[in-house]
């Protein structure tokens, strides 16, 4: 809690997030990239984006801890760098990572408790449900970066 308490709240890092950027949200035309369904839009670090974007499409399973640390190095590389041709992105953003993918985390348990209930809860959802809880009471990283990493 203190770790997200003490993240950015102001310019230059901090805005107006779309909040859900993946594959289902956005298309390429006339050579731009547009984003539509703003409905998870909010005020957050804007590299909240890159974290969501990245969470959305990690690949599994979570126990490749070492192929997913490359898919996400190579992930970043290529959005920074057009994140960076429409926005600045400011020195030390990308280190917020690993606390920001933790709390989509726990955003997508939440979502999970909240809909999955009664006759929703398949055998398959508890054993997806007690994942997220043993890796967020074993404080697992969603990605394992390593030091200069990022």
């Amino acid at each position: 809690l203190e770790a997200a308490a003490a993240l950015p709240s102001g310019p230059p890092s901090f805005g107006l997030c779309h909040g859900d950027p993946h594959h289902g949200n956005f298309m390429w035309h006339g050579g731009r990239l547009t984003l539509f369904d703003f409905d998870a839009a909010r005020y957050a670090p804007y590299v909240d984006d890159l974290q969501a974007a990245l969470y959305n499409c990690l690949p599994m399973p979570r126990e490749d801890v070492e192929g997913r640390r490359r898919f996400a190095l190579d992930f970043i590389e290529d959005f920074a760098e057009g994140y960076r041709a429409e926005r600045p992105l400011p020195r030390g953003e990308l280190g917020r990572l690993p606390l920001l993918l933790k709390l989509g985390e726990l955003t997508s348990y939440a979502y999970c408790r909240k809909y999955w209930v009664g006759e929703d809860l398949t055998p398959r959802r508890r054993e997806i449900i007690a994942g997220y809880e043993r890796r967020l009471a074993e404080g697992v990283p969603v990605v394992a970066f390593r030091e200069g990493d990022l």
